[in-house]
């Protein structure tokens, strides 16, 4: 597993790193609004965040160029309390490593889109979000690729008008 929590980041120099409370209150705003935790008690969420492996993981992300991507994962799992009543019970994981999971999971990669997350800009600005739920990997991709990524590309390149170059550079 390449989460070794005891390497250091090497540094860019003159960037000061987003403070990683920062991350982890943004994490804690966004997160049950992608996964749609309509539950109000967000205490497995705030369990997760306040773990000190996790803060470990996002100051990771933060400030290592070589570690692009987060990954926050949902879990529910029913059970029958003795009235024949249903009750949920969810847990929260927090990784640097994007993995798949099978059965009941929900999950939201967060990707920089620099080398590091920066104190002095706006965090969503610097951040991607995307969200994975349960079922076939391949469907995943695929509805991604073809409904998102294709047609704002193309849209990309017919807008900017730099079809030329970008045909070329696919064409190599």
């Amino acid at each position: 597993m390449s989460d070794s929590l005891e390497a250091q980041p090497p540094e860019l120099p003159g960037v000061a790193h987003a403070p990683t409370h920062k991350i982890i209150n943004y994490i804690r705003k966004v997160i049950p609004v992608i996964l749609e935790d309509g539950n109000d008690d967000l205490s497995a969420l705030d369990a997760v965040l306040e773990d000190k492996n996790t803060q470990e993981w996002v100051k990771k992300f933060i400030s290592d160029a070589g570690c692009p991507a987060l990954l926050v994962q949902r879990a529910a799992l029913r059970e029958e309390e003795e009235e024949g009543e249903e009750k949920e019970i969810v847990t929260y994981s927090v990784s640097n490593e994007v993995v798949y999971v099978p059965g009941k999971m929900s999950s939201v990669v967060i990707l920089k889109k620099g080398p590091v997350v920066e104190a002095e800009k706006n965090i969503p600005s610097q951040l991607r979000m995307i969200s994975f739920s349960e079922g076939s990997a391949f469907e995943t991709l695929h509805a991604y690729v073809s409904s998102a990524m294709a047609p704002f590309f193309k849209s990309f390149v017919k807008e900017t008008g730099k079809s030329d170059r970008y045909l070329s550079f696919c064409s190599q």
